[in-house]
């Protein structure tokens, strides 16, 4: 594609992923107030949502560079899909890993409340891994299917850690309600 191509062709391009990534994103509102009752039991679940996601977007994103680059200088693509997504899901879990530690101690010296750590933690680290596992998995879907997968992936990766990363973190906390509300 050429550097120099015309703002509006290019916003053309842009804009049908744009608009279908903005459906999904009302998918996660919609996530978000399913779990309205939730959040007014426990104000302080809401706190947590934009560290939660955001992280696991970051990560998500890092993991796409690195799939991306693989799809770009690979000769075997199915030899490097599988080294990719196998890697990227091990980063998940260790990087996962120690975020959740690191934001457990913050949050249970800060709040007082380990247990409340303890979700946070958690719901990073889940989130960070399923975050690193689409990162690797979208731009081959893409790639698979045509599309520009450094155009496309991004904005998927994005919006979908948004998803899954309130899916992930409301569900841990309903398991734990009753431990950590005061």
């Amino acid at each position: 594609e050429e550097v120099s191509e015309n703002h509006l062709k290019a916003s053309s391009r842009r804009l049908p992923w744009l608009i279908t990534l903005l459906f999904l994103g009302m998918a996660t509102a919609s996530l978000i107030s399913h779990y309205e009752e939730l959040v007014s039991e426990a104000s302080i679940l809401a706190v947590f949502i934009s560290l939660i996601t955001g992280t696991a977007g970051n990560a998500g994103t890092q993991s796409l560079a690195v799939a991306v680059r693989r799809l770009a200088i690979s000769d075997d693509k199915e030899k490097s899909f599988m080294r990719t997504v196998i890697g990227e899901v091990l980063t998940g879990l260790v990087t996962g890993a120690v975020t959740g530690l690191t934001i457990f101690a913050i949050v249970a010296v800060w709040k007082q409340n380990p247990i409340l750590g303890f979700v946070i933690g958690m719901a990073m680290m889940c989130a960070i891994t399923v975050a690193n596992l689409a990162g690797s998995l979208i731009p081959m879907l893409m790639d698979k299917l045509g599309f520009d997968p450094a155009v496309a992936s991004g904005p998927f990766i994005t919006t979908l850690s948004d998803l899954t990363s309130v899916l992930i973190y409301f569900n841990i906390a309903s398991i734990f309600m009753n431990y950590f509300i005061r």
